[in-house]
């Protein structure tokens, strides 16, 4: 059991690693993670999750109107995180084709922590998370915000499945999130 734990634990450290170089690589940026403050320390903490789910070719998504208001909920998340002094994670999902598109797109909306392009519709981690946690699949954009428990001690990091705190389909819904 404690061999089958710590093997996950380095696989899942050579993953997250992984990870982070590959998007170090696309992002040209340092291997810190983006939003994830405060630092990580022992214990249980909360972390605060925004997913996007977007797409270059949903005129909506790449509207200015969409944008400006995207900006001003994702500042809004982050300062509600770090008032309730929770850890902060941000994905964006992009439903393009081409992961190249999918990226450029992406960074033109915010700095997400976490990305996931590439294989349209059909994106394999997209797909699985908006389906399990949202009807709206395919609808773009769509605004999840997530809950998880991070622990945190010498012989593990994991965390607890994800609680879907809100969903918000579209525009409309989007503007309400903004202006409750």
């Amino acid at each position: 059991m404690i061999k089958s734990a710590a093997v996950s634990f380095l696989g899942g450290l050579l993953l997250y690693s992984a990870g982070v170089g590959v998007a170090s690589i696309i992002e040209g940026r340092s291997e810190e993670p983006i939003h994830f403050s405060p630092e990580l320390a022992e214990g249980v903490r909360v972390e605060r999750i925004l997913v996007l789910f977007t797409s270059s070719s949903c005129s909506i998504s790449r509207s200015d109107e969409f944008v400006a208001l995207f900006h001003e909920g994702f500042e809004r998340f982050m300062g509600e995180a770090q008032d309730s002094d929770s850890a902060v994670r941000t994905v964006g999902v992009a439903f393009d084709q081409s992961p190249d598109i999918g990226i450029a797109h992406l960074k033109g909306l915010a700095r997400f922590d976490e990305i996931v392009v590439g294989n349209g519709w059909l994106n394999v981690m997209g797909g699985m998370l908006g389906e399990r946690h949202s009807a709206a699949l395919p609808v773009t954009p769509l605004v999840l915000i997530f809950e998880r428990d991070v622990t945190v001690s010498e012989a593990l990091i994991g965390s607890t499945g994800l609680r879907l705190v809100a969903s918000y389909e579209g525009m409309l819904e989007i503007g309400h999130w903004m202006n409750p």
